[in-house]
C-alpha cells in the first residue's frame, strides 16, 4: 500500500529536505576548505601569482562569498565554476600536448560551450515564476519554469559541458597511452606525441 501526502504536506517535505541539503552541502564545503587550508597556504598561497593560481582563487572562494538571490546567483556562480574549470582543462591539456593547434581548438570549444550555457540558462530563466517562499512559512523563493522550452534547454544546457570534458578526457587518455608506449619502448620525450 502506498502513502499518498496532501499535497502541502509533501511539498513542505521536500522543502524542508531542500534547506537541510543546502545547509549539510555548505557545511561539507566549509569542512573541506578548512581540513585543506595549510596545504593551500603551502603550495597556492605562496606560489608565483599566475593564471592558474588566480583561477584556483576564484573558484575556491567566489562560491561561499556570493549567495544573496540563490537561483539566479548559484546558477551564475555555476557557469563562472564551469568556465574556470574549462580554462584549466584548456591550460592541462596544451601543457601536456604543447601543441598551437590543439590550444585553439580547445579554446574554441570552451567559449562556445560557456556561450551556449549562458543561453540556455539565461532563456531558462527569462521563463522563470518566481514566488515568494513566505507564503508557505520558508524563507527565500520558489521558482519554476512556464515554457515548454525549459525542460528541453534545462538538458541542453549541459551537453556543451560533457562534449568539452568528453574530448580532454580522450585527449588525455591518448597522450597518456602514447607516454606508457613510449616509455615501454625505453624511449623518453615528454612532449612525445
Amino acid at each position: 500500500m502506498q502513502l499518498v501526502l496532501p499535497y502541502p504536506v509533501a511539498f513542505s517535505l521536500c522543502m524542508t529536505a531542500t534547506c537541510t541539503t543546502t545547509v549539510a552541502s555548505a557545511t561539507f564545503l566549509l569542512w573541506d576548505m578548512a581540513l585543506t587550508l595549510d596545504t593551500e597556504v603551502a603550495r597556492v598561497w605562496m606560489a608565483r601569482k599566475t593564471l592558474g593560481t588566480t583561477l584556483f582563487f576564484l573558484n575556491r572562494y567566489i562560491p561561499p562569498i556570493l549567495c544573496k538571490n540563490y537561483e539566479l546567483s548559484s546558477t551564475i556562480l555555476d557557469l563562472v565554476s564551469i568556465a574556470i574549470i574549462e580554462c584549466v582543462l584548456v591550460m592541462r591539456t596544451h601543457a601536456l600536448y604543447q601543441n598551437k593547434l590543439i590550444l585553439r581548438l580547445l579554446a574554441s570549444l570552451c567559449i562556445s560551450s560557456i556561450a551556449i550555457m549562458l543561453t540556455c540558462f539565461l532563456i531558462v530563466f527569462k521563463n522563470e515564476t518566481f514566488i515568494p517562499a513566505s507564503t508557505i512559512g520558508f524563507r527565500g523563493c520558489l521558482s519554476g519554469c512556464t515554457s515548454s522550452l525549459c525542460q528541453p534547454l534545462l538538458i541542453a544546457f549541459w551537453i556543451p559541458f560533457f562534449c568539452f570534458e568528453t574530448l580532454v578526457f580522450v585527449l588525455t587518455v591518448w597522450k597518456s597511452y602514447k607516454s606508457c608506449l613510449c616509455y615501454s619502448a625505453s624511449c623518453w620525450s615528454p612532449y612525445w606525441v
